[in-house]
C-alpha cells in the first residue's frame, strides 16, 4: 500500500525538511547593505570554536540582535549562540586547563607594562643624561618582557593541545553541534562572496583569514605556522554556487 502524507504525519514532516533543506540558499540576505567587516570578523569567530579558539561572542550578539545582520541571521544566531557557549563550556570540566588559562593572562599582564617601560626608557635616559644605564636597563626588561609573552604562548598552546587531546578521545562529543557550526560558516562565506559579488568586487583578489581549510568555494594562500594560527585564503570563483 501506498502510503501519502495525508496517511502518515511522520512522513510529512520528514519530506517536508528534506523540501526545506533542498530548497535553503547558500548563502543569507544580510540585508542590503551589511557591513562586510564585520561579517568577516563573525565567521573567524565561529570557526575559531572549530579549532578551539573560544572568543567572546557577547560583543557580536547585541550588533545582531539589533539587526547588523538582517533578520532571517537573527534567527539562525539564537542556534549559533547557545552552541558556542555549550562547546566553551565545556573546557570547565577537561582536567588542567583552568591552570594554564590563568597562567597565559598573569603572564601577558606582566608583559605588556615591562614591555611598555622598556621602550620610554631610552627616552628617559636621554632627558636626563644617563642614556647608556637606561639604555642597558631598557634592554633587560624588554629582554624579560619578551620571555613572558613566550611563556604566555606556551601556556596557551598547552592550553589548546589539552582542549585538542580532550576532544580527540570525546570524538562524538558535540559531533552534531561541530557539524552545525560548520554548515553556518559555510554560508556566511557564500554570503560574504555574495555581497561582495553584488558590490562589483574582484572576489578572485579579496583575501580573509580562517582558523580551517575544509570549507568549499576558496583556495589557500598561507598556512598557519609558529606565530601565525591561520590560514590565508581567497575565494575560487569557479566554485562558488552562484
Amino acid at each position: 500500500m501506498l502510503l501519502t502524507r495525508r496517511d502518515h504525519p511522520i512522513l510529512s514532516s520528514v519530506l517536508n525538511l528534506a523540501s526545506a533543506q533542498k530548497s535553503k540558499k547558500p548563502y543569507y540576505y544580510l540585508g542590503k547593505n551589511p557591513d562586510l567587516d564585520f561579517l568577516r570578523s563573525l565567521i573567524l569567530l565561529i570557526d575559531g570554536y572549530l579549532t578551539y579558539f573560544f572568543d567572546d561572542p557577547d560583543p557580536y550578539d547585541r550588533w545582531i540582535r539589533r539587526g547588523a545582520l538582517g533578520r532571517e541571521f537573527l534567527s539562525e544566531w539564537r542556534e549559533v549562540y547557545k552552541t558556542l557557549y555549550k562547546i566553551a563550556g565545556s573546557i570547565k570540566r577537561i582536567p588542567g586547563l583552568k591552570g594554564y588559562v590563568m597562567i597565559q593572562g598573569m603572564l601577558r599582564a606582566f608583559s605588556i607594562p615591562i614591555t611598555l617601560t622598556a621602550a620610554l626608557l631610552p627616552i628617559a635616559g636621554a632627558v636626563w643624561g644617563r642614556f647608556l644605564e637606561f639604555m642597558i636597563l631598557s634592554f633587560i626588561m624588554a629582554f624579560v618582557g619578551a620571555l613572558a609573552l613566550i611563556f604566555s604562548w606556551i601556556a596557551g598552546k598547552k592550553f589548546a593541545e589539552g582542549i585538542d587531546q580532550y576532544f580527540k578521545t570525546h570524538k562524538e562529543k558535540f559531533k552534531f553541534k561541530r557539524s552545525y557550526l560548520r554548515d553556518v560558516v559555510q554560508r556566511l562565506i557564500y554570503s560574504l562572496a555574495y555581497y561582495l559579488k553584488k558590490r562589483g568586487e574582484d572576489l578572485s583578489e579579496y583575501k580573509f583569514k580562517l582558523f580551517n581549510s575544509f570549507y568549499d568555494g576558496i583556495i589557500v594562500l598561507k598556512k598557519p605556522k609558529w606565530f601565525r594560527k591561520k590560514y590565508l585564503v581567497k575565494f575560487n570563483a569557479k566554485k562558488l554556487p552562484f
